[in-house]
């Protein structure tokens, strides 16, 4: 009986140990849960598959018509004025679809798939166009849950972000909309993706600027370098926002033309009129409107137009490239 006490304290111990080990272990998995859920709802992992497939079907045989709006997220009077110029704009020149560039939702995102500012902020103003409209998440929307952008895509007819980062082909086109939040790690996972096209265009969609005049200026210096690096010579669009204006802007040097429409509710008409000091830019602008506006795109196998609109759909400014 002596000999048989011990051993069961050892017995005992070891179960013991065992169970707490159980336990750190189930705690440990837990608390990793619970931190993939925040940073999956933060926008900082794209889902395994995409909620659901972007489908475009072009008006025109051969060409594409889009819009690309920015920054809209206000909620006020100028986003609604824009807004109502992009309705004029789709019925007009009979647009494929719309893309939204990000801070969708002014000042902090949404919530749940259930929050208000959906209805307030996008389906009252675009979700009867009769066409997708195409978001990104900028820098506002991932400060609550980004990842109920994305699945708001199941309950709404017009809201189509399939992931938080996606690709889609369009007429003679090939897209690629980024999480630019993520900043470098965005540009070496699309450094992955660029593979040989037969299609003639490529364009890239993000929030942020890699190259502006506005308050927000450039990105930074090493993102600058990679994406002249290793993507630049890929690309014929970067499309962007982030600063508050309309701007198409070139690096000599490289094939990309960058273009920024982040008026579609915010602004610099203030700062503006206050005769405050904007930030220089590394590129060369060709054309700057700082107040409310939009961008229209043109494309066919063989040329591409950006035409710039102000907030009232008056024309400002326009471009081509031809393939």
């Amino acid at each position: 009986m002596s000999a048989f006490l011990p051993a069961l304290g050892w017995i005992a111990l070891a179960l013991a140990c065992v169970l707490a080990l159980a336990l750190a272990f189930a705690l440990g998995v837990r608390a990793g849960l619970t931190g993939a859920r925040k940073l999956l709802r933060k926008g900082y992992y794209a889902l395994r598959e995409d909620v659901a497939a972007i489908e475009i079907h072009p008006r025109t045989a051969g060409a594409l018509s889009f819009l690309a709006l920015g920054d809209v997220g206000t909620g006020d009077a100028d986003q609604r004025a824009v807004a109502a110029t992009a309705r004029a704009l789709v019925a007009q020149r009979r647009c494929d679809f719309i893309v939204l560039l990000g801070d969708n939702f002014y000042e902090d995102g949404v919530t749940t798939v259930q929050d208000p500012k959906f209805q307030s902020h996008f389906e009252s103003l675009y979700g009867d166009l009769g066409i997708p409209v195409l978001p990104v998440l900028g820098n506002h929307d991932v400060k609550r849950d980004a990842l109920a952008q994305v699945l708001y895509t199941l309950r709404s007819q017009a809201w189509r972000m399939p992931n938080v980062r996606y690709g889609f082909q369009a007429g003679p086109a090939r897209f690629f909309a980024l999480n630019t939040n993520l900043n470098l790690l965005e540009w070496w996972d699309l450094r992955r993706r660029l593979l040989p096209s037969r299609l003639p265009w490529t364009i890239v969609i993000g929030h942020h600027s890699l190259y502006g005049s506005g308050t927000q200026g450039d990105a930074d210096p090493v993102g600058r370098w990679y994406w002249g690096r290793y993507l630049a010579p890929q690309v014929d669009v970067y499309l962007a926002a982030h600063n508050h204006q309309l701007e198409h802007l070139q690096v000599p040097g490289l094939p990309t033309d960058y273009v920024i429409s982040g008026a579609g509710g915010s602004h610099y008409r203030e700062q503006t009129a206050r005769g405050e000091r904007f930030k220089p830019t590394a590129a060369h602008s060709r054309f700057v409107h700082r107040d409310t506006g939009l961008v229209w795109f043109g494309v066919t196998e063989g040329e591409l137009t950006c035409e710039f609109l102000d907030g009232a759909g008056r024309a400002l400014y326009r471009f081509s490239k031809r393939k």
